[in-house]
């Protein structure tokens, strides 16, 4: 900048009895002061007053200052950090607030644990303000599986609040939203860490598995048998052999006792009926969870039918009248319209009870009409979809046919009714079906 200034004529402005060092001393001085202020630029970063007592998340005010607002920003999960076009302006605080001149502005929340929050605002243009809501940042879990007793690794499944992620050994997010961090393997019981995992850290789970208890299973030897009956109902027919692995078995109806110990409270209609007594009025989806918690699974038709038979090759599995059924089972002749306790009646030559009557049972197949056609002979697992899931063995409420080891029905997964229930089945260990 040039500035054109008597200094420079020194002798032709000085006045007698001025010494003209003073004079261009204060000179120099204006000078000085003069350029600065005309080169000095006003930071237009936010200057900080004193926040009002309970300030909303964004508020805007107006000021002496027509070409400027004030601004209010409050953090609600605690102290962060606000920075303004790149200016820090607010150091771990709660809230502040400040001036801001018109025109848009970035905006960046932040704190540590926390994603970042950025945005644009106009200001004072803008009548609406987005409240934004800092994000904790996600730890990094990776989660392994051994057994109990040898320490070797067991491929698992990883269960985050009961939703399946994956395979163990697994890495993935974890946020302050989940619970419960488990796994579950065939022939283990289900584990989970003591505690909930701490979020925003990244962490290493080394859950260890114990065997499932056999206990109250029977096993089931591998063998063929011939599925369906060819004079019975369109969906069992064609009869056809079938062969099987060998598998374990529940000896008995999974019971209300056993549910209350896994779940919350008791769905059966029948609650009234004792711990002893089958859980039914329950889905095939918590019927499937129930299983896997414990380390087992729904068995297959096929499965469930061959223990049915148990052998036999009559029509009704324990004799060649439908009269012997009221021997082994609670039926619509002989339970009085409601549950029993498990294991009152007879078991069959499995050593298996209620294979007839009290509540039929799920299984883990889709009911296919006419998947008998097509089913293979060794190890078969259903159609690959279906009208919904099978269930098989006649309850309490039923008669004839519908309590006969090939019967079949299928009802929709979230088909709740107090005649269905279910039992477990189990892989023998090592065992590849």
């Amino acid at each position: 900048m040039f500035i054109y200034f008597p200094l420079c004529f020194p002798n032709r402005f000085a006045e007698p009895g001025v010494p003209l060092f003073s004079l261009r001393f204060l000179v120099v001085v204006f000078c000085c002061a003069l350029s600065w202020c005309l080169a000095a630029k006003p930071d237009p970063v936010l200057q900080l007053r004193a926040p009002s007592p309970v300030p909303p998340k964004y508020s805007l005010a107006k000021t002496s200052d027509p070409s400027s607002a004030v601004v209010s920003f409050a953090f609600t999960n605690g102290a962060g950090n606000l920075t303004v076009d790149g200016y820090k302006v607010c150091n771990k605080q709660v809230r502040c607030s400040g001036e801001i001149p018109k025109g848009l502005h970035t905006v960046v929340l932040s704190r540590e644990g926390y994603l970042d929050s950025s945005f644009r605002i106009m200001i004072p243009n803008g009548n609406n303000f987005y409240a934004t809501s800092l994000i904790e940042k996600p730890g990094i879990l990776s989660v392994h599986a051994q057994d109990e007793k040898t320490g070797k690794p067991v491929m698992a499944i990883v269960m985050v609040d009961d939703r399946a992620m994956g395979q163990t050994p697994w890495t993935g997010p974890l946020s302050r939203e989940v619970k419960r961090v488990g796994v579950r393997a065939p022939g283990y019981m289900e584990a989970n860490v003591a505690e909930r995992p701490l979020p925003g850290k990244d962490q290493i789970l080394a859950i260890k598995l114990s065997l499932t208890e056999t206990k109250g299973m029977a096993k089931v030897s591998a063998g063929c048998f011939e599925m369906g009956e060819e004079s019975g109902k369109p969906s069992e027919r064609p009869a056809h052999e079938v062969c099987l692995n060998a598998f374990f078995m529940d000896k008995y109806e999974f019971t209300q006792g056993q549910y209350q110990k896994l779940a919350d409270g008791d769905p059966s209609y029948f609650a009234n009926c004792g711990t002893d007594c089958p859980v039914e009025s329950i889905q095939w989806k918590q019927a499937k969870n129930l299983c896997e918690k414990l380390g087992k699974r729904l068995p297959t038709e096929a499965e469930w039918e061959y223990s049915a038979r148990a052998g036999s090759t009559y029509k009704w599995g324990c004799g060649i009248v439908s009269l012997c059924v009221s021997g082994t089972g609670w039926t619509g002749s002989n339970s009085g319209k409601r549950t029993h306790p498990v294991g009152q009646k007879p078991a069959n030559s499995f050593g298996l009870y209620d294979m007839a009557g009290n509540v039929s049972e799920w299984t883990a197949d889709w009911y296919g009409e006419e998947y008998y056609a097509f089913s293979p002979k060794q190890n078969p697992k259903g159609a690959n979809r279906g009208q919904g899931r099978a269930v098989r063995g006649g309850s309490w409420d039923e008669k004839g046919d519908a309590l006969k080891p090939s019967g079949r029905s299928g009802y929709e997964p979230d088909f709740r009714e107090s005649t269905v229930g279910f039992r477990c089945a189990m892989d023998l260990p090592g065992a590849k079906n």
